[in-house]
Formats: C-alpha cells, sequence, structure tokens
C-alpha cells in the first residue's frame, strides 16, 4: 500500500501548517509535508502562501516580515469545526518542526519561495538538527534548488513537484538524482509510475480527498498519496479488500471534509 501523506499536517481538522495540524497527523504515524519560506531576517517558517493573509486575517509578506513579527500572529484563521478549538496557533519555525517530528516521521518540506539559497538553508537546518535520513526536500521552483540541498548534505532524499502540468520524464528524474516525483492525481498513469520505478525513482500524488481517486492511485503503484484527511485516508488505504469493504467516514467532520460518496456493491 502507497504511503499516505498528510498536507500541511491533518487540514481537514486542524489549521494547516500548526502544531494542532502536525500532532494529529503524526499520532498515525504519517509523513508530514509542509512548506518552508525565509524571511527578511533569514529564519525558515512554515507557511504556504506568500502573505500572511489567508491563515492569519493580517496583510504582510513573508519575505518582508521578520520572525518576531510574524510569532505575533495567530495561524488558526482557518479552522474546521468549532470556531475556538485551535486558538491561537503559532506559526512554527522550521527547526521546531525538525526537532518535533524528524526522529520518528519521514518530513517532506518543500522550498516554497523558490530560491537556492532558502533551499540550502533546509539543508544545513536539516544536517545540524541530525534529521538528513528522515526528511525528503521537494521544489516546484527550479532543479537547482534541490541541487543547493544535494550540495549541503548528499544524504538529503530530493523530490521534483510538477502540478498541473506534465510530469517530469524518468530520464530527466534519473539525471538529477531523485528520489521521487511528485505530481496531480490527474496526471498519474500506471505506465508513468512503472516507468518511473524501472529507474528507481518513486512517484508521490497530490491531493487526494476522493476515495475513488484514492483507489485508482493504489492501482496504479504510487508510492505515496497527500491528503487533507490522512486518518481517513489511512483507513481507506488499509482496507481489505480494496473497494468492498465499507470504511465508515468520520461522520463530525464529513459535511466539510471534501471526502466523496460513491457506490459500490451493496452500497
Amino acid at each position: 500500500a502507497p504511503l499516505i501523506i498528510g498536507h500541511r499536517g491533518a487540514t481537514i481538522t486542524a489549521p494547516e501548517n500548526t502544531f494542532a495540524a502536525f500532532d494529529q497527523a503524526a499520532a498515525l504515524g504519517v509523513p508530514l509535508e509542509t512548506d518552508v519560506q525565509a524571511t527578511v531576517d533569514r529564519a525558515l517558517v512554515l507557511m504556504h502562501d506568500g502573505t500572511t493573509t489567508r491563515t492569519t486575517g493580517t496583510t504582510a509578506t513573508i519575505a518582508y516580515q521578520t520572525l518576531h513579527s510574524l510569532r505575533l500572529l495567530d495561524a488558526s484563521y482557518v479552522r474546521p469545526g468549532p470556531s475556538d478549538v485551535f486558538v491561537p496557533q503559532r506559526i512554527p519555525t522550521f527547526e521546531e518542526y525538525l526537532r518535533r517530528y524528524g526522529r520518528h516521521h519521514l518530513l517532506i518540506p518543500e522550498v516554497k519561495d523558490e530560491r537556492d539559497s532558502t533551499g540550502a538553508a533546509i539543508a544545513a537546518l536539516v544536517k545540524r538538527t541530525g534529521c538528513s535520513r528522515s526528511v525528503a526536500v521537494q521544489t516546484m521552483g527550479p532543479m537547482s534548488n534541490l541541487a543547493a540541498v544535494r550540495s549541503v548534505d548528499p544524504a538529503i532524499r530530493t523530490v521534483f513537484t510538477s502540478l498541473g502540468g506534465a510530469p517530469l520524464s524518468p530520464s530527466d528524474a534519473l539525471a538529477n538524482g531523485l528520489w521521487a516525483v511528485a505530481a496531480s492525481k490527474e496526471d498519474i498513469t500506471a505506465g508513468y509510475v512503472a516507468a518511473l520505478h524501472a529507474v528507481g525513482v518513486k512517484v508521490l500524488v497530490y491531493t487526494v480527498n476522493s476515495v475513488e481517486d484514492l483507489d485508482a492511485l493504489i492501482a496504479a503503484g504510487v508510492d505515496g498519496i497527500m491528503t487533507d484527511d490522512p486518518s481517513y485516508g489511512a483507513l481507506c488505504v488499509n482496507r481489505t479488500p480494496t473497494g468492498l469493504t465499507v470504511v465508515d467516514p468520520p461522520a463530525a467532520w464529513m459535511s466539510g471534509a471534501g471526502w466523496d460518496y460513491y457506490s459500490s456493491v451493496g452500497g
């Protein structure tokens, strides 16, 4: 079965890229995906967007803020469920994330601001905290991001992500020393997976919140599936036989979960 990977943590039940979301996913024993950006004082923080607007309700650009100013914000602005359950949530630093989870989980940080210097800083911190063998750094930016990572520490695995376009070819993946390629679920075929496996490269998929999509990707042979709901995703992956055994949905969150109902034999 493929790895189920918590996309920004368990974001279906907690605010994304916060310890609340990461702790929920970590309790399941799954890998933890996140996004890393550098502040104006070169601190590394976990934020997906280039601004704080969507997740904190304030208006600031990450690259122009100091770590101190960002730590004053509450990152629980986008949250599911009762409004006060996860308030407040501090924006985590990358070092906190490494030290909290790196000894026991595969961590998949993305170089979000796409600067080679940020990739190198990520790698240096991974190396300094002794987490090189439990981290796979990914980028959607230039391949030089990953070359910068490997130049600091060749033991760190690297992933190139292509979403909404043609996925990276097996020959390019091999030539760039990648551990894995990540692609959109719409771009994955069993033939593409087999071709990457033939050159020793794994396939990860974004972002799967449908049981029907999940079953199709399992059949295609992918190695990892990013989902906003790793708890339910793990239940679905581990059911036997796939497509026949009923897995009860997480009723408390189903109204906003994004999981699609679909029928099988017996309903």
